[in-house]
């Protein structure tokens, strides 16, 4: 029906207007904030961006934008649970979003527990992680806490398009204090 055509003319001009929003993003900041008001137009109110540099059991630095419970975050990097977090264990393995809780795992060790018991005094007990584009030894990934959202591939699709774009800008500011540095 015509109608059909007009609102998804009308959702991908909304949605060209995010992706370019994410583009025309200058500075860190200003990045975050964007991809925070993405997140809040589609109704997901905890979220986090996480990136993994190197390779498995040598050294990976770690680097998260969230807006899950502060204290969680810090707690979460400070005790790099990261390598230990059973989300993270595929690392390059897996391609397609996949949704978890404490039950998705099969024989979870003593830190694996703690994660998800820890977590789970922040309610955060399940979520969806859409794995995203790696680049060489670079793999990050976005975890939403709405099982709403998460039905949907379409959203799961443009939420991965403007996660990828996040990185991809991400990627240009350490590039450009990269060259700051040594310049």
């Amino acid at each position: 029906m015509w109608w059909n055509y007009v609102v998804n003319v009308s959702c991908n001009f909304k949605y060209n207007i995010i992706l370019d929003s994410l583009r025309n993003a200058d500075s860190m900041n200003n990045l975050n904030s964007t991809f925070k008001s993405i997140c809040g137009y589609y109704d997901i109110e905890k979220f986090a961006l996480s990136e993994l540099i190197g390779i498995r059991n040598k050294k990976m630095n770690f680097s998260l934008y969230s807006t899950y419970p502060a204290e969680w975050t810090q707690h979460y990097q400070k005790e790099n649970y990261h390598q230990f977090d059973p989300v993270f264990l595929n690392i390059g393995k897996i391609q397609l979003p996949f949704f978890w809780n404490s039950n998705s795992f099969k024989k979870m060790n003593y830190h694996q527990k703690k994660v998800f018991t820890e977590a789970y005094d922040f309610n955060i007990t399940y979520g969806t992680t859409i794995p995203l584009a790696p680049e060489g030894n670079r793999h990050a990934y976005l975890t939403i806490l709405n099982a709403e959202v998460a039905k949907s591939w379409p959203m799961m699709n443009k939420l991965a398009l403007a996660a990828n774009m996040y990185y991809s800008r991400k990627s240009y500011f350490e590039f450009i204090e990269f060259r700051k540095l040594i310049s």
